[in-house]
C-alpha cells in the first residue's frame, strides 16, 4: 500500500489471531488522504490481496483515534456499544444490548481479546439487562439482606453502609472495623452482599444474534476476508471517504452466511 510505505498512513496497532481474525488500527497523517480507504482500496482490491494470502483470515481495519472512548469504539465494530466508560488504570467498562453482546465478544471470545489487545485497555463488557439489574441491586436497603442479625444491620448502618450497593464496595477488612462485627460474620457479608439477586428478577437469557442484514462497518472501521470463497463481489465505494469498501470474502449486506450463523452459535 503506497500511503504506507510513503508514511502518510500509519499502522498504529495490530492484533491478531493467526488463521482467523486480525484488527488493524490506522491513521492519517495529513487529512486529505483517508487511511481507511487507502488500505482497503476501491472495490477492496488492495486488502484482497492480503486477504487471498492468508486464506480466507478476516481482517478489521479500524480508524485510530487519540480519544480512548472512540478508539474503543471503533474497534468494537461491527457490534455497537451503548456505552464506553474509561474507568483509568488502563481499564474500561463497555456496556452493549442484549442482542449486541454476542456479536461483541464474538467466537469464544476471541472477539473482546482482540479489541483488548488493539486498544491496549482492560475491558470489561456487560449486557445492558445486567448492568440495569445492577443499578436497582444496589439500591437495595441493607436490611433486606437475609441472614443478618437486627444488631449486625444496626451497626453497619451507623457505619454508612445503608445500601447493598455500598456494601458490596466493602472488604473484609473494611468491615471488621465495626464494633461487633469479627471475622467469620465480616465474610459472612461479603458473600451474602455478592450472591444477592433481586426478588422474583430473572436473569435474562442470551438472545440468537442472526441478523438479515451483515452489520455495516462503523465510521472509521472496514472490513475484509468474511469467507475465502463462494461469495459476491464487494460493492465499489461510491461516497470516496473509504468507508464503504468492502474487503474479499465478506458476504453481501442482504445475506447472511452460514459461517456468520455459526460464528454466533459458537459464541452462544
Amino acid at each position: 500500500m503506497p500511503e504506507i510505505g510513503e508514511g502518510t498512513v500509519e499502522i498504529k496497532a495490530v492484533a491478531r489471531d493467526p488463521g482467523f481474525r486480525t484488527k488493524i488500527a490506522v491513521h492519517s497523517k495529513t487529512e486529505k488522504v483517508d487511511p481507511v480507504g487507502a488500505c482497503v482500496g476501491m472495490r477492496g482490491a488492495r486488502v484482497k490481496d492480503v486477504v487471498h494470502e492468508l486464506n480466507g483470515e478476516r481482517v478489521d481495519i479500524i480508524r485510530w483515534s487519540e480519544d480512548p472512548s472512540v478508539f474503543i469504539t471503533n474497534a468494537l465494530s461491527p457490534a455497537k456499544p451503548r456505552e464506553v466508560k474509561v474507568l483509568g488504570e488502563g481499564s474500561a467498562e463497555i456496556m452493549v444490548d442484549d442482542d449486541q453482546f454476542s456479536l461483541a465478544v464474538g467466537k469464544k471470545g476471541q472477539g473482546i481479546r482482540l479489541v483488548s489487545r488493539l486498544t491496549g485497555w482492560n475491558i470489561d463488557i456487560k449486557k445492558a439487562s445486567d448492568k440495569d439489574r445492577e443499578v436497582k441491586e444496589a439500591e437495595v436497603p441493607v436490611d433486606q439482606l437475609g441472614g443478618l442479625g437486627r444488631k449486625v444491620i444496626s451497626s453497619l448502618v451507623e457505619s454508612g453502609y445503608k445500601s447493598l450497593g455500598a456494601l458490596r464496595k466493602a472488604t473484609t477488612d473494611d468491615l471488621m472495623k465495626i464494633a461487633g462485627i469479627g471475622e467469620k460474620t465480616a465474610g459472612k457479608i461479603v458473600r451474602a452482599a455478592a450472591g444477592f439477586r433481586v426478588a422474583g428478577k430473572e436473569e435474562v437469557p442470551k438472545k440468537t444474534v442472526a441478523p438479515a442484514e451483515e452489520p455495516k462497518p462503523a465510521e472509521g472501521e472496514s472490513t475484509a476476508g468474511e469467507a475465502p470463497a463462494g461469495v459476491s463481489e464487494p460493492q465499489e465505494d461510491t461516497r470516496g471517504d473509504g468507508h464503504g469498501a468492502q474487503g474479499e470474502g465478506e458476504a453481501p449486506p442482504e445475506e447472511t452466511t452460514a459461517d456468520q450463523q455459526e460464528e454466533v452459535k459458537e459464541a452462544e
